[in-house]
C-alpha cells in the first residue's frame, strides 16, 4: 500500500504530531545515541525490563516510532534481541539508520506507515516509547501491534504522565501547544486498553520518582535551563539513593506491559 501524498505539515495516519513536528525534533541529535544507564530513569528502565523480558536472543523485538534508535541498541545488547524498529519522519529515518551504523548495531530497519507496512514475520515483543498518545484512536495503534505479536509475546508501552500531573501543569505554563498533540492517559486508560485487547499478566503502573526532562519546554528557554540543572542534582540524589518511590502526581511515566494469548 503507497504512502499517502500531502502536505508533509498535515498529520499522516489519524496521528496527532505531524511529520515536521518530528523533524524538528531530531534534526539536532548528537550521534552516536545510547542509554546511559547510570543515569537515574534509564537505571529504573533497566531494572524494569530485566526483570520482565528474560534472555532475547533468537527473539525478534519490534520497536514502533524508533527514532533515534537508542532503545534498539539497548535492547541488542543488553538482551541480545533481534532489533527492529520502523519510522516515518525523514529526518528520524535518516538519523535512526546513521545511528545503527555508528553504533554497530545490526537490525531490520522498515520506513513508512506502521500501520500498512507488509512486516515479513511477527515479533516476540513490540515496544513503543512515546508514540500510542499522539493517537486520537489510541487503540487503533495499540491493536495493531498487538496483531504483530507471536502467541506468548509481549507488548510493552511508555507514554508521559500528562493526565494530571507535575508534568502536564509544567507543560501547560511553558509550552501549552505541545499538549495538543498528545492524549492525556493514565493507569486506569491504558489498563482497560490492554484489557480490551485480550491480553494477560497485564501489568500498568506509573513508573519513575521524578524526570523534569520529560517537560518541552518550547521557547521557554530559561525555565528551561533552570529546570534541568535542579533536575539533575535531584536524580542524581535519587539513584544514589535508590529510589523507587512512584506518584501518579509526579511519576514522569505510564508502563504498560502485558503477553499475548
Amino acid at each position: 500500500m503507497p504512502e499517502p501524498a500531502g502536505d508533509p505539515a498535515r498529520p499522516r495516519f489519524g496521528a496527532l504530531a505531524t511529520e515536521d513536528h518530528w523533524d524538528e525534533v531530531w534534526k539536532d541529535v548528537r550521534l552516536p545515541k545510547t542509554l546511559p544507564l547510570w543515569r537515574y530513569i534509564y537505571w529504573r528502565f533497566d531494572e524494569f525490563f530485566r526483570a520482565r523480558l528474560g534472555d532475547g536472543r533468537g527473539r525478534r523485538l519490534l520497536e514502533v516510532g524508533c527514532a533515534p534508535g537508542a532503545w534498539m541498541v539497548y535492547f541488542r545488547r543488553r538482551f541480545g534481541f533481534d532489533v527492529a524498529g520502523i519510522e516515518y519522519a525523514p529526518v528520524g529515518i535518516e538519523v535512526t539508520r546513521r545511528n545503527l551504523a555508528l553504533c554497530r548495531v545490526p537490525a531490520e530497519f522498515y520506513s513508512g506507515d506502521f500501520f500498512a507496512h507488509p512486516f515479513p514475520h511477527p515479533f516476540e515483543t513490540i515496544f513503543s516509547f512515546g508514540f500510542v498518545e499522539h493517537f486520537e484512536d489510541t487503540l487503533r495503534p495499540l491493536r495493531r501491534m498487538v496483531d504483530l505479536l507471536t502467541p506468548g509475546g509481549a507488548l510493552v508501552t511508555v507514554i508521559p504522565n500528562l493526565k494530571d500531573s507535575l508534568y502536564r501543569s509544567i507543560t501547560a505554563y511553558a509550552n501549552a501547544p505541545c499538549l495538543d498533540i498528545h492524549v492525556p492517559l493514565g493507569v486506569e486508560e491504558m489498563t482497560e486498553f490492554y484489557r480490551a485487547l485480550g491480553l494477560e499478566r497485564i501489568e500498568v503502573r506509573y513508573f519513575g520518582t521524578w524526570n523534569l526532562a520529560l517537560v518541552n519546554y518550547g521557547s521557554s528557554r530559561g525555565l528551561g535551563r533552570a529546570a534541568l540543572a535542579a533536575d539533575e542534582v535531584v536524580k542524581t540524589v535519587l539513584r544514589v539513593f535508590g529510589e523507587r518511590s512512584e506518584h501518579p502526581w509526579r511519576s514522569p511515566y505510564v508502563l504498560a506491559i502485558g503477553w499475548k494469548r
